[in-house]
């Protein structure tokens, strides 16, 4: 766990006083910045949890600024380099190349070499179309679910990737599109753009996706299906992107209403849906 802000019992203060940044553009500062490259110190402290023994290591190591970390499965192993590079132009306009090396543990290097797996999964569940701001809700509890749907919508997808060979050229855009397929059609009907690349479905197919598909023509479709902020055309049979606005059942509603697929009563419905005679 990288530590940025003060913490109780991290003795941040005893490791900033060995890898802490040197600040200033004086000749003076320049050369202990580059005495104090690849400096790391550790400290080492033993809880008792239960019945184990668990001992925690805080660590700092200085690239420039500072690193610092706290783990219970790691040491003060060294680890690769570090590398930097980068290329100046000369006067005749020929690039010069430069490398910097800075020696490093290996917690540290597997740290810097993983950390931005957090930024990639927060782009794919938020970057497009996040789950929370799909869900037209001003509930944080419902945010909050959205949210954990997201999470495990986008752990989903990498171990789809991970696992299974046959998908791991997939997009998570493809990835969304044929999960909501399966949502809509309960996993009973195959998937549109499969039918269509070998050039047709099976009756049984057709039969189980009749529903979805009147309102959904492929799968392709959903990319421009009903997404917050869009419109319906009534003059228009086909659709345009509906914005859904969820009623909650209360005892003053009277109708009762159902899953187009499958029939079965439902807990919340889609006004907008309702009007249009889509359920």
């Amino acid at each position: 766990m990288n530590v940025k802000t003060g913490t109780k019992g991290f003795p941040k203060a005893e490791l900033m006083a060995v890898v802490g940044e040197i600040k200033g553009t004086s000749e003076e500062a320049r050369s202990r910045r580059r005495e104090r490259r690849g400096k790391h110190a550790a400290y080492v402290k033993q809880f008792t949890v239960g019945a184990r023994d668990v001992k925690v290591v805080a660590a700092g190591h200085n690239r420039k600024v500072p690193l610092l970390l706290v783990a219970t499965a790691s040491s003060l192993v060294a680890g690769n380099d570090h590398v930097k590079r980068w290329s100046t132009p000369c006067a005749n306009g020929e690039l010069v190349y430069h490398e910097l090396r800075t020696s490093q543990p290996e917690m540290h290097q597997i740290y810097r070499e993983n950390m931005n797996h957090v930024d990639l999964h927060n782009k794919l569940r938020q970057g497009v179309c996040a789950m929370a701001d799909v869900w037209v809700t001003q509930s944080w509890t419902d945010r909050h679910f959205a949210e954990m749907i997201g999470f495990t919508e986008v752990n989903i997808f990498k171990s789809l990737k991970y696992f299974v060979p046959e998908y791991k050229d997939m997009n998570h855009s493809t990835f969304r599109r044929r999960l909501a397929w399966a949502f809509m059609t309960l996993g009973k009907a195959e998937f549109p753009d499969e039918q269509a690349a070998r050039g047709g479905s099976s009756a049984a197919s057709a039969g189980a996706a009749s529903t979805t598909t009147a309102t959904c023509g492929s799968a392709t479709d959903l990319q421009n299906g009903p997404l917050r902020g869009s419109y319906y055309d009534m003059g228009d049979a086909e659709w345009c992107g509906v914005e859904h606005q969820m009623v909650l059942y209360s005892q003053d509603h009277t109708e009762r209403h159902g899953c187009a697929y499958c029939g079965k009563p439902t807990r919340k419905y889609c006004g907008t849906c309702h009007s249009l005679g889509r359920g």
